[in-house]
């Protein structure tokens, strides 16, 4: 079966670097394709499946990744909610000059030699800053000539050093199938909520072998891992729900209150109390 392959010539003036795109809604699946130019996506909120390269993945609100020319990926919607989904899609001259300005040390090379994207998790603000940066960078483009290529350059420049560049440093961003799928089984309410009990049931490979696996291709031991996770739900149901907090707490799999007070405070910078009434009030 042939690929449908998307041109920079059908989606770009030949002055643009880059395109925009910022769908209010997600509402269909996308057909197997590939590119001539990169492209960085943002789940924002909702949850999205992402068939890359025969691998099979769900994103979550918070997913970031890096897709090359060579990718050949789809998307479908996952679930009912509404999903808000960012992309900007970019020349391949633009990536590479963008590569050749940070030189050597930046490693660029890693970027295209993963079996899959680089792909990261960001948290609630990371997503509110980065929406706010994108929504700035269109209006600076809407009201600036068309030959002026500073708003993408350093939209793209924040994107690589702010994300990317540092997940990279501490990872090699690749790993190996079966850790995908595993992380792909364990990245539901259900499975957070059991917790190491099931991601050490759904390994192919012993405890000791998952934690070195993980920490070297993730960065995290899978309790970082699973924690992390467990606090993003909570945030969402914080922001979208009139759920006690005891009750998040206890259905998201921790057994103590103080420890998910103390593990919040620590990733979020305030009490689930004040991430609430913050929210609420924006």
């Amino acid at each position: 079966m042939s690929i449908l392959t998307l041109h920079t010539q059908h989606i770009m003036e030949p002055y643009e670097d880059a395109r925009f795109a910022l769908p209010p809604r997600f509402g269909y699946w996308s057909i197997p394709h590939t590119h001539d130019f990169y492209e960085i996506f943002l789940v924002a909120a909702g949850t999205v499946t992402h068939v890359v390269n025969n691998i099979r993945q769900v994103l979550p609100a918070g997913t970031m990744a890096f897709v090359r020319p060579h990718d050949v990926h789809s998307f479908e919607k996952n679930g009912s909610g509404d999903i808000c989904y960012m992309n900007v899609n970019f020349r391949a001259s633009t990536i590479m000059h963008a590569f050749d300005y940070l030189g050597s040390g930046f490693k660029s090379e890693r970027f295209n030699e993963s079996p899959l994207p680089p792909m990261l998790s960001v948290s609630p603000e990371d997503i509110e800053q980065t929406l706010g940066l994108y929504k700035r960078t269109v209006a600076m483009l809407t009201h600036s000539p068309s030959t002026d290529t500073t708003p993408v350059r350093a939209f793209l420049m924040e994107m690589l050093l702010r994300f990317f560049y540092p997940q990279m440093e501490q990872t090699d961003m690749t790993g190996p199938r079966w850790l995908s799928e595993l992380l792909e089984e364990m990245d539901n309410e259900n499975s957070l909520a059991e917790g190491l009990t099931r991601m050490q049931r759904l390994s192919p490979v012993s405890t000791e072998h998952l934690c070195r696996t993980m920490k070297k291709h993730i960065g995290k031991t899978p309790t970082e891992w699973i924690n992390e996770r467990r606090l993003r739900a909570a945030a969402s149901r914080l922001t979208v729900s009139t759920d006690e907090i005891a009750a998040i707490c206890f259905d998201i799999g921790f057994n103590s209150l103080s420890y998910f007070y103390t593990l919040f405070c620590k990733q979020y910078g305030m009490s689930p109390n004040v991430y609430r009434r913050n929210k609420h009030q924006i």
